[in-house]
């Protein structure tokens, strides 16, 4: 009876721990997220977001190098504090003393926060001292910022991972900017340090799908960014003229049509200055659907960058299909009949040379004489008279 009623519990557990999660994560969507989607091997994911937390890391030290981590986390904590505190006060004005208890754990955590600051402070001192504790310690401080940065968002689809960035780091790092800059990084030297991970596309904006009206009202400012459109007194140049095309794939979800996406988009552009060009587009505008989540990525130059594969970007090879079997080349119709038609053409001529070549008339010759060998066999002549179309009789 009590390992029933253990096993109870548990369940009992597990289905609110899950219930939270839901909840936790559709709040997320609505809000909307930005972040890296990458994709891998099934059974790869942990080994992959591994690497790629390593590789963001690196970079965020290399283009953000006066970021101040622990200032920004220690502002977003007090503000929300804040917050509540306001609400707090606004529900119940007899709660005095758990308005007052909070400020001592307010004081107490600025105060852990800057013994830790002051440890900080002496690992580094001791970095100067010990050669060989060097790494060790880097390890750990990208090890506190991985967790402070970066978070791992469930996508419930296997082999594809979505690393999200913390909202209060939104306003100081451009995930578009540290994401092309890592693809560029891997086209130049033709070296990449994943080696689980296939696709890298920097996310603009990851958001529940379903929902369009949502969707249009947090993608606006994102379109705006990239397509600008043109002023009253405003020329078309080529400083200002990029073309653009949408690149749009659904997976386990077939009530989302593509139409109303296209429809919003050609609204919003400005054709004079941005028109569509489906096969050598200047911008893309990624929108991948899995499950009940939507991404909005806008890339340049997406299928030259082998639709941002990393491990094909290193060797040099085509860009492939969902399936992995290289894309089969866009033949014309029109291509198809010219070739047919220069074909005839050529046969044509051929056929002429032939009948006005000296050889033939010879092997005319030949024959008409073996014609008549074999009448006088078979006993048959042709009297000669001055009608041609006489038939030959019978001796």
């Amino acid at each position: 009876m009590q390992s029933k009623q253990q096993g109870n519990k548990r369940n009992k557990k597990q289905q609110y721990k899950q219930a939270f999660q839901n909840t936790k994560k559709s709040a997320e969507l609505q809000r909307g997220l930005t972040g890296f989607l990458v994709t891998c091997d099934r059974a790869r994911e942990e080994k992959c977001v591994k690497e790629i937390f390593n590789i963001l890391n690196d970079w965020i030290e290399k283009l953000y190098p006066d970021l101040d981590i622990d200032g920004i986390l220690k502002e977003s904590h007090e503000q929300r504090m804040k917050l509540k505190q306001e609400k707090k006060a606004q529900n119940s004005k007899q709660d005095d003393q758990k308005i007052h208890e909070e400020q001592a754990k307010l004081e107490e955590e600025q105060k852990q926060i800057a013994n830790q600051n002051e440890q900080n402070c002496n690992f580094q001192e001791m970095e100067d001292k010990a050669i060989n504790i060097d790494q060790q310690i880097r390890d750990e401080i990208n090890q506190m910022k991985r967790q402070r940065i970066f978070f791992v968002f469930e996508t419930g689809t296997a082999g594809v991972v979505f690393i999200k960035l913390l909202e209060e780091f939104k306003t100081y790092i451009d995930v578009n900017l540290v994401g092309m800059s890592i693809i560029n990084h891997v086209v130049e030297h033709k070296e990449s340090n994943s080696r689980y991970a296939f696709r890298f596309i920097p996310v603009d904006l990851m958001c529940k799908a379903g929902k369009f009206d949502e969707f249009k009202v947090m993608a606006e400012p994102i379109i705006r960014k990239y397509f600008t459109p043109l002023g009253e007194n405003q020329e078309v140049n080529e400083s200002n003229y990029k073309t653009w095309c949408l690149e749009f794939k659904k997976s386990n979800n077939e009530s989302i049509q593509k139409a109303q996406y296209l429809d919003f988009f050609f609204n919003l552009i400005d054709g004079r200055k941005n028109p569509v060009d489906l096969r050598h587009a200047d911008i893309n505008i990624i929108i991948e659907i899995f499950k009940d989540i939507l991404i909005l990525a806008v890339i340049p130059k997406y299928k030259e960058l082998k639709k941002c594969n990393l491990q094909q970007l290193v060797r040099g090879e085509q860009a492939q299909d969902s399936d992995g079997e290289p894309k089969r080349k866009v033949v014309k119709i029109s291509d198809l009949l010219g070739k047919r038609q220069q074909t005839l053409a050529n046969d044509d001529i051929q056929i002429q040379k032939q009948i006005k070549s000296p050889n033939n008339e010879v092997e005319i010759q030949s024959k008409n004489e073996e014609i008549q060998q074999v009448n006088n066999e078979f006993g048959l002549h042709q009297e000669s008279s001055d009608s041609e179309d006489e038939e030959p009789r019978l001796l």
